[in-house]
């Protein structure tokens, strides 16, 4: 394809962008003590480096009662502009146009950073923090307006091209534009216009320091996705208001709020695309540019968007962190190339939900930018024969990073086919996605030329045969056997068998997870999608809790209605023929379960390490990675093999 709406330039106020992606606000926690960092600068400077048109730096809070994380940048404070200014100009020197995003979080955040109390329109609760807000007067909101002059001021002496103003998200602004959050009688509540008052005014003091020279967006939810929240015709006549004005030169839409956040950052079993329609919506009401976002991860898909007039530009936050090279590849026409966001969420807003940095699980280089960037794997000095063990995760990419450097690689997995326990991961309902990530590591093998050998149980003397430089151990892991007494009855049985269908399975099933995670869920949907009766028991306080709030909501969503029972705080202590004894672990109370046809474990692996301690007693130069080191996730995976093979 010729991408020709894709790579047009667009003209947004007084600003041209060379092309129609924009790298959207999101948080990384990488900045520091509440200024932007080299890590942050470097961060958005590969995106840009990458092709993106426009890069919109993440929320910047306007005021000291919103800082949403503890490293979040503080615009209202002028000692952000070196740093600021840095980040600028990187994101020029590849190209690209740098807007700041300017927000207020409301009480759509905890006050453990601030401790001071959050703001709203109205006392209504913070589902996030679970706090009662402060409702805002009107000296807290002459306050807040200056924050506003401030902190786009202070971006303007950075050299920003231009202002996004968030006002989707239950964001403040936001929750004055919406009924359920904003129950006010006086001139902010009330009436639309009403609601809108105080985004008005917003705008217009950036305005009055600014003039017409800088380009100012608004980012509001094309649907709050509630009963009683903002609907798709409420989204046109805010859009229509606000652009009527003249005061604003593009409108950008999302969806979603803190009483759904798992919609903020759409998961893998939403559909690709699944906002488009709403900016599309909006597009109708406006005659500025809109910006389309929402699981768009595929240069077709995009160029579909644009081309049928949804949008006249396309956000791409989980793409681009998942492939910083997604535009130039597109462009060079490597399309088989790119890494497309599986929006697994586990490394993004999965991290976030932790207070930590974010990372990805297929691009490990996330946040190490000026060390190591995707596109920074340097020649070895001395080419050497490698042989690497396991062809999952870990393995491809260590074969790929190591190829890509110029070693002679070998891989071997046993199966007969590689994957490893990504292939497993896809089989999961709404999980078939992951399997792109074994899908796009099997093409680069193939590409490289590394030679491959299939459905071979490697042993020492076959390592031995090839006289390799350096062994690479990647043998993965397996299934933990179960220790409670009656573990050997034919009943139980463990997830790997389920989901790949290596044994009967029977009506009414005991599922025991001490993993928090997809181990045990996505069994129990697939057993619960073939009709089964599930009852999940779990040691733990509550279901699901390794999982972030974007993915263990939607289990609940979908388990739930399917019958499946989740029994927290609970054990199992025996199985007797098909009697499951299980109990509670505070009080000790016994639960006897009857005629229980299999009892599904999900208990956590161990490391395959039999090979890698064998390589190593007998001298050779071996590393181990991902699960033969320690079984993990995919993340860690791919990380251990990525990193190891830059330094081979």
């Amino acid at each position: 394809m010729d991408f020709n709406y894709l790579f047009s330039p667009l003209k947004i106020g007084p600003v041209t962008v060379p092309n129609r992606v924009v790298f959207p606000a999101h948080m990384t926690m990488f900045s520091r003590d509440g200024m932007p960092s080299d890590r942050l600068c470097y961060y958005y400077a590969e995106r840009a480096k990458g092709g993106a048109g426009l890069i919109v730096t993440e929320i910047a809070a306007v005021h000291p009662t919103t800082q949403k994380y503890p490293e979040c940048v503080r615009a209202y404070d002028e000692r952000c502009i070196p740093g600021y200014s840095k980040m600028v100009k990187l994101v020029h020197d590849y190209g690209g146009k740098a807007f700041v995003q300017l927000a207020h979080s409301g009480a759509r955040m905890s006050s453990e950073d601030s401790l001071l109390p959050l703001w709203a329109p109205s006392t209504v609760i913070s589902p996030i923090a679970n706090e009662i807000p402060h409702e805002m007067d009107n000296y807290d909101i002459a306050d807040l307006l200056e924050g506003y002059a401030v902190s786009a001021r202070n971006a303007g002496r950075a050299g920003f091209d231009g202002v996004e103003i968030h006002a989707a998200h239950e964001y403040l602004l936001g929750s004055f534009m919406s009924p359920l959050t904003n129950k006010r009688t006086d001139q902010y509540g009330g009436t639309l216009e009403n609601r809108l008052r105080l985004a008005s005014e917003v705008i217009v003091r950036i305005r009055e320091n600014f003039g017409r020279d800088f380009t100012l967006g608004l980012r509001i939810n094309g649907d709050d996705l509630l009963d009683g929240g903002l609907e798709p015709d409420d989204a046109r006549e805010i859009a229509a208001a606000m652009a009527s004005k003249g005061q604003i030169d593009y409108i950008s839409v999302s969806a979603g709020t803190s009483f759904n956040t798992h919609m903020n950052v759409p998961p893998m079993y939403v559909p690709l695309g699944a906002y488009s329609a709403l900016a599309a919506n909006v597009r109708e009401a406006v005659s500025i540019p809109v910006v389309a976002v929402g699981r768009i991860n595929d240069p077709v898909q995009a160029e579909k968007i644009l081309a049928e007039g949804q949008a006249d530009m396309v956000a791409m936050a989980r793409a681009l962190i998942c492939d910083p090279e997604w535009v130039n590849k597109t462009k060079q026409g490597r399309i088989e190339d790119i890494r497309k966001c599986i929006a697994c969420n586990e490394g993004c807003i999965g991290r976030l939900f932790k207070t930590r940095s974010i990372s990805c699980v297929q691009n490990p280089t996330v946040g190490l930018e000026h060390e190591i960037s995707m596109d920074s794997i340097n020649p070895a000095a001395t080419r050497k024969k490698i042989v690497v063990v396991g062809g999952g995760p870990a393995g491809m990419e260590a074969s790929r990073v190591a190829a890509m450097r110029g070693h002679r690689v070998i891989l071997y997995e046993k199966q007969d086919r590689l994957g490893g326990q990504i292939l497993l991961a896809a089989k999961a309902p709404y999980r078939l996605e992951f399997g792109d990530i074994a899908r796009f590591l099997t093409a680069q093998v193939e590409k490289l030329g590394i030679q491959v050998r299939l459905g071979k149980e490697v042993e020492l003397d076959d390592i031995k045969e090839q006289n390799p430089d350096v062994v690479i151990v990647a043998t993965g892991s397996v299934p933990l056997d179960a220790q409670f007494p009656g573990a050997d009855e034919e009943i139980v049985v463990n997830y790997w068998q389920v989901l790949n269908e290596e044994v009967p399975i029977g009506e009414k099933i005991v599922l025991v997870d001490d993993t928090g995670h997809y181990q045990a869920y996505g069994t129990a949907e697939f057993l619960a999608n073939r009709g089964k009766k599930v009852e999940i028991v779990t040691s733990s306080l509550s279901a699901g809790a390794a999982l972030d709030l974007t993915n263990i909501i939607p289990i609940y969503e979908r388990l739930l209605p399917k019958g499946v029972v989740i029994t927290p705080i609970t054990k199992l202590r025996r199985v007797s023929g098909k009697d499951v004894l299980v109990y509670n672990v505070f009080t000790g109370e016994e639960r006897k379960i009857e005629n229980v046809d299999n009892v599904v474990t999900a208990i956590g692996n161990r490391a395959d390490t039999q090979l890698f301690y064998a390589l190593k007693q007998s001298g050779e130069r071996v590393h181990a990675i991902g699960d033969c080191l320690a079984p993990r996730n995919a993340l860690r995976a791919i990380r251990d093999g990525h990193l190891l093979a830059r330094d081979l």
